[in-house]
């Protein structure tokens, strides 16, 4: 019964999460329909705004019975974020007013949400990246002493430790990309001495060590760290070749260059996305001829090339660094041709399989456009030569792309993602944050 409460709290908070990122961005806040003993009531905050505090229809029909779990800091927002499911709980971080930006957890209850530790109780340090790996959590903190470092969790006060300093002092060791491989965290950091290279951790200082330094005289990590099949890949520079497509087992000897993409220079390689169907990886890469174009990998030198020239030329095709997602084997991403700018593509790996989807749907946001696979369609933000961005849904086909809703008709935005591209699925169902133009920025929801 306890974790079924669960389950509906997490999916409640989610939901909602949409909203508290409009907030913390300082975007006026919209109101917020809590379930509470369908009895309605306003609550004034401490910056003036107003959270409505009633039952919503709309959002119990789609998430059932939703309800405040606590008000944890009674004189504003609490802005809870990062939920992770650790243990039977929700692990989250808050503010409270009190201690600033902490750990907390909730089992979905008022009395069941509780501080679990403020790891700097003098400052302002804070949390980022909750992340679990074989039922340990892991995340980044800011004690106020020691620079971001990582960090562990058991869900008590006590058992929420420093890891490791793996950059001694306070200068902290830029940790990014972390990864789970076989029960094992891997990660991106600095150690001060090494530059930024790949490292591992199993929850324990020991454990907790460089996989290999990859460049001798500098910081090789850069972005873009991703894993499937037990095997990590990303973009690194080994101080020679730039940055080019690397992959690691997790051993010194078995971290290596995949292929030098481009043997005058980097290739760059990013938006790193793996087949569903099988062991291949989509990347887009230059080369130095072709410019930023799309890339197929299975991981070997010679299983590396390039799929298709879309944009003939030194100029390359690919502009949105921020869309790509597999779907039955195919890779839908925004290109342009050198006629039809920023539209959606598909490619199913092969030259021939590589074709433009639709030249209406533009995807004309540069990052966080919104892409999912839902029943195995595309889902995603776009806007029409003739309107703004709206909601549209794909099947790979022309005929089976079209607008879901103009919800803000003619040629306005009900999609803006300059502000915030938030969405979530809870139960089936597709929350997001769009405006009509007469209501403002709410929460909207989809089949």
């Amino acid at each position: 019964m306890q974790k079924n409460r669960l389950t509906q709290f997490v999916r409640t908070l989610i939901a909602f999460l949409v909203f508290l990122s409009l907030a913390s961005q300082g975007i006026p806040s919209p109101k917020i329909a809590h379930a509470l003993d369908s009895k309605n009531r306003e609550s004034p905050q401490g910056n003036g705004s107003t959270i409505e505090i009633g039952k919503s229809a709309e959002s119990a029909a789609a998430v059932g019975p939703a309800y405040l779990v606590k008000d944890i800091n009674p004189t504003t927002h609490s802005f809870p974020n990062m939920g992770v499911d650790f243990a039977e709980m929700l692990f989250f971080t808050a503010e409270d007013g009190v201690h600033g930006e902490a750990l907390w957890t909730s089992d979905g209850t008022k009395a069941g949400t509780v501080l679990v530790k403020d790891i700097d109780p003098i400052g302002s340090g804070g949390i980022d990246n909750l992340f679990q790996v074989n039922g340990v959590m892991f995340f980044i903190g800011y004690d106020g002493i020691h620079g971001q470092e990582l960090w562990t969790s058991d869900g008590t006060a006590v058992g929420t430790v420093m890891v490791k300093d793996i950059n001694p002092g306070s200068g902290g060791s830029l940790l990014a990309g972390f990864q789970d491989i076989a029960g094992m965290l891997y990660f991106a950091a600095d150690d001060g001495t090494h530059g930024k290279e790949l490292w591992k951790s199993d929850g324990t200082e020991a454990g907790t060590v460089m996989v290999k330094d990859i460049n001798l005289s500098g910081s090789s990590i850069t972005w873009n760290i991703k894993s499937s099949n037990g095997i990590l890949y990303f973009a690194a520079d080994d101080g020679i070749h730039g940055l080019e497509l690397w992959r690691s087992d997790g051993t010194e000897t078995g971290t290596v260059m995949v292929k030098d993409i481009n043997p005058s220079g980097p290739s760059y390689p990013s938006s790193i996305a793996f087949s569903d169907i099988n062991s291949n990886l989509y990347l887009m890469a230059d080369d130095g001829v072709h410019g930023m174009e799309l890339w197929i990998s299975d991981g070997t030198s010679s299983g590396t090339t390039m799929v298709k020239d879309i944009q003939p030329g030194a100029e390359g095709s690919y502009w949105n660094y921020s869309f790509n997602i597999v779907s039955n084997g195919s890779l839908y991403f925004a290109a342009n041709d050198g006629t039809h700018r920023n539209v959606l593509w598909i490619s199913d790996g092969t030259e021939g399989g590589t074709e433009l989807v639709k030249e209406t749907a533009v995807i004309d946001c540069f990052y966080g456009c919104m892409h999912i696979i839902i029943d195995g369609l595309l889902v995603f933000d776009a806007a029409s030569t003739v309107g703004g961005l709206e909601l549209w849904v794909s099947d790979g086909t022309e005929a089976g792309t079209e607008m879901v809703k103009d919800i803000n008709p003619g040629t306005g935005n009900g999609r803006n993602c300059f502000y915030n591209c938030s969405w979530t699925m809870a139960d089936d169902i597709l929350y997001f944050a769009a405006s009509d133009g007469t209501n403002g920025r709410e929460l909207w929801k989809s089949d």
